[in-house]
């Protein structure tokens, strides 16, 4: 036996009498825990008992700090597995150039790519977001011509009626919202009024249109645009939402595309209406204020997006309202379950 070989089975013997495990000391030395085992055995060093191994959690988080502590970044140490028993681990991984290098030797930087995709993917939680505005850039670019009603039946008629109520929309007429205007006998107007939604929808609308005149087709591109815009600014919102509630963004993107590329969804999106693309932003900027209450506690950041989803229109209180039963009923049995005092 070489010198070296005998300074590596002293060493060896003397680390398994101070406590290590065979892992440990095969890791050290770098080489597999049957090889340990053996020079044990040659040096007459009785095995210790086996104990209860640790869960695989917990030798995934050894294995991790051991690494960071050894050098290794946070990069190179997000990959690290678990060990599997009798199986050394390999030393931590260091940066080189062009190339992923060990204290052992040098490894290809293919072996870096090994990880699987959706570790790899995981890592970049800035591409489903991008990916999300990519599609729905789509909306923009690849739609129909908005300059104009282009369509037949409902779409249109509403379009048409909320057009004309937003260019009526003005001081002049005390900012109420009509479609006909009517001399009586003795002179004095009589107005054709449809006041059923809150003025939200209908005062960003006027905004969008003023710088146009009396250039109606532009007027109507510019109301559609501001309508895909809330379509947009609603599939952002349900997204970061979902992401929160299920903690992969990867399916919360998926979730998101599947329900806002619905047929009456992409019907409706460019709608000139209360009861559309507003609505739903207000739906799912009130839904995205509950998730970061329920999760966080931050209930004040949940009051301005109320009062700014119930002034775009009603429809928000159909979230609201069960949101608030089920809350209620919530604290009332947790009321009870502490004995019906008050709770601190």
């Amino acid at each position: 036996m070489s010198r070296t070989a005998a300074a590596r089975d002293a060493r060896a013997a003397e680390a398994y009498r101070a406590g290590a495990t065979l892992a440990e000391v095969a890791g050290e030395l770098g080489v597999s825990a049957s090889l340990v085992t053996n020079i044990l055995e040659r040096a007459g060093v009785p095995r210790r008992p086996r104990g209860p191994s640790p869960s695989r959690d917990e030798a995934r988080d050894a294995a991790i700090v051991a690494a960071y502590l050894a050098g290794g970044s946070m990069a190179s140490v997000a990959g690290v597995r678990a060990p599997r028993r009798g199986v050394a681990r390999r030393p931590p991984l260091t940066r080189g150039r062009g190339s992923a290098r060990y204290d052992g030797g040098v490894i290809p930087l293919a072996r870096r790519l090994r990880l699987p995709l959706r570790r790899r993917l995981a890592r970049r939680e800035w591409l489903p977001l991008a990916l999300l505005l990519l599609a729905l850039s789509s909306v923009f670019v690849f739609g129909n011509d908005r300059s104009q009603f282009y369509r037949h039946g409902n779409h249109d008629w509403i379009s048409g009626q909320t057009m004309t109520l937003t260019a009526n929309f003005s001081a002049e007429h005390g900012f109420l919202r009509f479609h006909r205007l009517r001399l009586g006998r003795d002179g004095e107007p009589g107005y054709v009024h449809y006041n059923r939604f809150p003025i939200g929808n209908y005062a960003l609308a006027k905004l969008a249109i003023l710088p146009f005149g009396d250039d109606i087709p532009k007027q109507i591109l510019a109301a559609r645009t501001l309508m895909l815009a809330f379509f947009a600014a609603a599939a952002v919102l349900a997204y970061l939402a979902l992401a929160r509630l299920l903690g992969d963004r990867w399916i919360a993107l998926a979730a998101t595309l599947l329900a806002f590329s619905s047929y009456y969804l992409l019907h409706y999106n460019d709608m000139i209406s209360a009861e559309a693309s507003t609505n739903l932003f207000g739906v799912m900027l009130v839904f995205h204020g509950m998730v970061l209450w329920v999760q966080e506690g931050r209930f004040r950041q949940l009051l301005p997006k109320t009062a700014a989803a119930v002034l775009l229109g009603w429809h928000v209180l159909g979230l609201i309202a069960p949101f608030v039963l089920l809350a209620t009923g919530r604290e009332l049995l947790a009321s009870r379950a502490d004995g019906g005092g008050a709770r601190p």
